[in-house]
């Protein structure tokens, strides 16, 4: 008499036909057949391709907003790159024209630095000492006049003993 057996879709051992679990790897025994059918390939392709497409497109609408992205990046970019460049020039004038007005300033100071100031009383007549214009005793209130100090001089007005050293 012949015993019945059944093949483990597993691991191919023989098992007697009245096994639940394959006596080699402990898988469970496919009753309706001598040999369990081995799962269609296809079906891991068509899900391996679906997983595949959505990971394209996935990928697409990724870089489609980090292309976006970018492009709104080095526009701002862009903008700040002209600001500042803008500024730069801006600040290169002010530059110039500050260079302008201190050389102005200077031969201003010089050109005050060679005049001598005298007070006036109530009357109108000189005080009896020429100045600098940056003294502290020097005093406007009824009025000043201005000459050279050699002009100063010769009209009998004295050098300011602070400011005339």
């Amino acid at each position: 008499m012949k015993i019945k057996t059944i093949e483990c879709s597993q691991c191919h051992n023989i098992n007697p036909s009245d096994s639940e679990f394959c006596q080699n790897c402990g898988e469970k025994i496919n009753k309706r057949g001598k040999v369990k059918k081995k799962k269609n390939g296809r079906t891991a392709v068509i899900v391996l391709a679906i997983l595949l497409g959505l990971m394209v497109a996935g990928a697409g609408v990724a870089s489609y907003f980090v292309y976006n992205e970018i492009t709104d990046l080095k526009y701002e970019n862009n903008k700040k790159d002209n600001i500042i460049r803008s500024s730069e020039s801006r600040i290169n004038e002010l530059k110039k024209e500050i260079t302008d007005k201190t050389e102005q300033a200077s031969k201003m100071e010089r050109a005050l630095r060679s005049v001598v100031f005298v007070g006036a009383d109530e009357e109108g007549n000189p005080a009896e000492h020429y100045h600098s214009w940056d003294c502290r005793q020097f005093y406007t209130g009824n009025g000043y006049y201005a000459f050279n100090p050699g002009y100063a001089e010769y009209l009998g007005i004295n050098p300011c003993p602070s400011c005339q050293k």
